[in-house]
């Protein structure tokens, strides 16, 4: 049914109906819903007419606006108290659709759909279920009230029906303008299933009627009816690796004669990033998801809908590390100047990483440091060797391969080797200067004095004399 057109046509029925009402003997009414959650009531256009011998009036009324529509849906959403809360759905010919929620409650009437005139809105869909000829539509005396309770057969099962007929006219100055309205609604639940109207008028002009009727064909109340649905098939989960995508195929499959376009979208948490090739499908149909992000584990929700249907599907993503390759921790090294220190350079492979890794030094001003070996495979080591000048240094070991490239760094401390022992006799150091100075100098004195000494000249030997005896005096 063309949804605007009916919530007009029901507004103006119910404007005359409501001033209008007959007085019935009313028995102890209850205003409850007579519906659940999950049920529904599809409608269809039975027939919307229009004739006049001015086309022009025709075309000015909107004949033509409920043929334009492929069929009308009312289904349960919530029930609260005396709240009914529903959707009210339109499929058109063309393809496409409407859709708006609605909430009446059915003890009063009061609801965000439509309205009588300036007043209080009011719902005409559902209505409190159990009521009867004589009772008021809604619990207030101002309502109007059934004309009559009757059993029919209703898609081959009797059910009671209430009534709201009124017919009605009005003439003036040659113009004249009668209607005559008829609601039918299921006792039980409260629901509509049929509302007709005849407008008629004339003037010197010319003159037209207009005629419609929208009916309930099918519902899953009193009947095992299934819905037009679609569902979303089993979707596989997703693995693969950082640096790459993963994929996966959304299955749609339209069930019961659905026809409506399925629009599709996308949830996903932080690190993660999925599109869909296509986002609308029309009718059965696939469309392909890919992902990539970091390293994780993600949960990826796929969120269906289309005409008065809404399904979601989740999907598992893992992201696994990409091959690759970490440098160990380097100890840190310290030496005296003038020998050198050394350390090992280790590596552990990841994810399978089996290239072989180039490596580079940077070391400051002041510190020479070599490896033993430049190219190192993936669980391999090589040895750091390090010399300088006394001094804290910074050095970083680059190392590349596979793709990837990581640095690391360790302090070299180069202390200053120790001094020669000082003389311990606690003169100041001057005077020990002055000391071994003299003495050199005595020293070469007594060299040169030996080397220019004469050798002594040749004493004659002593004679030895015989002494002469000497006569007695």
């Amino acid at each position: 049914m063309g949804q605007s057109k009916v919530i007009e046509f029901l507004t103006l029925l119910l404007i005359v109906i409501g001033f209008s009402s007959s007085i019935f003997t009313v028995h102890a009414a209850t205003y409850t819903p007579g519906v659940s959650v999950g049920q529904w009531a599809k409608y269809e256009t039975l027939y919307d007419r229009c004739q006049s011998t001015d086309p022009t009036m025709c075309q000015s009324q909107g004949n033509g606006d409920l043929n334009d529509t492929d069929y009308g849906l009312i289904r349960i959403v919530d029930v609260s108290g005396t709240t009914v809360t529903f959707q009210l759905f339109t499929q058109y010919k063309n393809g496409t659709t409407s859709s708006e929620g609605a909430q009446v409650d059915v003890a009063t009437g009061y609801s965000n759909v439509s309205s009588i005139g300036s007043g209080a809105p009011s719902d005409y869909f559902v209505l409190a279920g159990g009521l009867q000829m004589g009772d008021h539509i809604w619990n207030f005396d101002t309502a109007p009230t059934f004309n009559l309770t009757t059993t029919e057969q209703v898609f081959g099962v009797p059910r009671s029906i209430n009534f709201l007929n009124y017919s009605s006219s009005y003439s003036y100055s040659g113009f004249t303008f009668s209607s005559s309205t008829g609601f039918a609604f299921d006792q039980d639940s409260g629901l509509f299933l049929e509302v007709s109207a005849v407008f008629s008028s004339s003037s010197p002009y010319g003159s037209s009627q207009t005629a419609f009727a929208v009916g309930m064909v099918d519902n899953n109340i009193w009947l095992t009816s299934t819905l037009p649905d679609f569902t979303i098939d089993t979707v596989s989960d997703i693995t693969f690796q950082a640096g790459s995508s993963g994929t996966a195929t959304i299955t749609l499959t339209v069930e019961n004669g659905f026809s409506s376009s399925i629009s599709l979208s996308v949830d996903t948490a932080s690190g993660l990033t999925c599109t869909l090739d296509q986002y609308t499908i029309q009718g059965s149909g696939t469309a392909t998801l890919t992902c990539n992000g970091q390293p994780g584990t993600y949960t990826v929700t796929i969120t269906a809908g289309g005409g008065y249907a809404t399904h979601s599907a989740q999907i598992a993503v893992t992201v696994t590390s990409a091959p690759d390759f970490a440098i160990n921790p380097i100890s840190s090294i310290t030496f005296q100047t003038g020998s050198s220190g050394t350390a090992a350079i280790t590596f552990a492979g990841q994810g399978g990483f089996s290239s072989s890794i180039i490596l580079s030094i940077d070391a400051p001003s002041g510190l020479t440091c070599t490896l033993d070996h430049y190219t190192v495979d993936s669980s391999g080591s090589a040895t750091l060797t390090c010399n300088g000048q006394p001094g804290t240094y910074t050095v970083t070991i680059n190392a590349s391969g596979g793709g990837s490239t990581h640095s690391t760094h360790t302090n070299v401390t180069v202390n200053s080797a120790p001094t020669a022992n000082q003389p311990s006799n606690g003169l100041p150091l001057t005077y020990v200067y002055i000391a071994v100075a003299a003495a050199a100098v005595v020293a070469i004195a007594g060299v040169v004095f030996f080397l220019r000494r004469k050798p002594p000249s040749a004493r004659p030997e002593p004679s030895v004399s015989t002494p002469t005896p000497q006569s007695p005096a």
